[in-house]
């Protein structure tokens, strides 16, 4: 009988664990999601409704015209050809060196492994205000003023650590047999 009530009672607490946990998710999903939402209402109204006191909740006369304003405007488009370009040349090269980095590093053996990721992690935690100067003096020496390599550079020096890190455990879960050819 004592069982019974225990078995009962620890159901219980389960189940106020269950409703406490999905109650905090919920509540923090609503908390996170909600700024977001309210960029965009904002994004959609217009500038009477958006400087409007009180505000409100939901837009009265929603309107896309704030969005064909700014995809109209070539110098926004040029900024957003740019920032696709960068960011796509950034990733492909990040990914590229960040595996084979990871892979080498996960095979091969020798001593201090786990304090080359270590700081290899430490490099992306560096920052990078702390070098624009010396960045800017040596992309002046070398011609790189107002060119893609120079920002291309800079995001790869400091994005390469975190594709190498986060690859490195994944490469140590390929089968060692995988890197041999059958005979």
């Amino acid at each position: 009988m004592a069982s019974a009530t225990t078995t009962k009672g620890a159901a219980g607490r389960g189940t106020l664990n269950a409703v406490l946990f999905y109650v905090f998710l919920v509540t923090f999903v609503l908390v996170s999601v909600f700024p977001l939402l309210w960029i965009f209402k904002m994004s959609i109204v217009t500038k009477t409704e958006l400087f409007a006191s009180p505000p409100t909740i939901l837009p009265q006369t929603p309107t896309s015209e704030s969005y064909g304003t700014i995809f109209g405007d070539p110098v926004f488009q040029q900024a957003l050809v740019n920032s696709t370009i960068i960011s796509t040349v950034t990733t492909v090269i990040c990914l590229f060196f960040g595996s084979i980095t990871a892979y080498a590093i996960a095979r091969l053996r020798f001593r201090f492994k786990g304090t080359v990721m270590t700081l290899i992690l430490a490099i992306s935690f560096f920052p990078a205000v702390a070098i624009i100067a010396p960045l800017f003096i040596q992309f002046a020496q070398v011609g790189l003023i107002d060119t893609y390599a120079s920002v291309i550079i800079t995001d790869t020096v400091f994005a390469l650590p975190l594709p190498s890190g986060c690859l490195w455990r994944s490469s140590e879960s390929y089968p060692s047999t995988s890197r041999t050819r059958p005979r």
